[in-house]
């Protein structure tokens, strides 16, 4: 059996990072040639440059029925094309697909596909820990991402913007809003307010261009 990974680049990094160190096998696709290339630099596994959502492309990593699919793109229309494909043409019983906005879910669901909502796992953890009393403004998942938390005040740029509008650096994302002691998991169009707190996944390595977004302070 084998682990074949689609689309992604950070996340996607420490993933196969993740498996490979517990022995399996795993296959990398991407359609970013840099990452690809750097990629297999840092691990020993075959990467493949290509859209996998193209069926010639998907089949250079000889998926089989035994084998797993694990869609990472940032679109949820490509993971779904991605996971059928794998279902459907090459038979591969286990799908595992990010889903970017928690409203596909149920799509996913549907044709069988399992998911994985950052949005829903970071809401998930800042309602554990708020209710706790023992959330921190910041707490590293591994040596690369990190969660981190910003209350938002009165001269902050984001206020009475619509998250769509604020442009969060590439490798971060707003998974959850906690507002007078209850979670809103956000969408595009949710307007963040003065005395929300931004419960924010990103890569350490932007820690500080989220910080200027948010409070134009570096």
């Amino acid at each position: 059996m084998k682990i074949i990974v689609v689309g992604g680049e950070t996340l996607a990094y420490h993933f196969a990072k993740m498996v490979q160190t517990k022995g399996y096998k795993v296959v990398v696709i991407n359609k970013n040639l840099e990452f690809c290339q750097q990629l297999s630099k840092k691990l020993r596994t075959l990467v493949i440059h290509g859209d996998g959502s193209k069926r010639y492309v998907l089949e250079q990593a000889e998926p089989l029925p035994e084998d797993i699919v694990v869609t990472l793109t940032p679109k949820d229309q490509d993971n779904l094309v991605i996971s059928l494909l794998a279902r459907e043409s090459f038979k591969v019983r286990k799908v595992v697909s990010l889903v970017n906005d928690p409203n596909n879910r149920e799509i996913f669901e549907a044709f069988g596909i399992d998911c994985i909502s950052p949005t829903e796992v970071v809401a998930d953890m800042a309602t554990r820990y708020t209710f706790a009393e023992q959330i921190k403004s910041y707490f590293p998942i591994s040596r690369d991402l990190s969660i981190i938390e910003i209350p938002i005040e009165e001269n902050h740029p984001v206020v009475s913007k619509q998250l769509k509008d604020i442009p969060m650096p590439h490798d971060s994302i707003v998974g959850s809003i906690v507002r007078n002691d209850e979670i809103i998991i956000p969408r595009g169009d949710t307007v963040v307010k003065a005395g929300d707190r931004l419960i924010i996944l990103c890569n350490t390595g932007v820690q500080s261009e989220v910080l200027k977004v948010i409070t134009g302070e570096v």
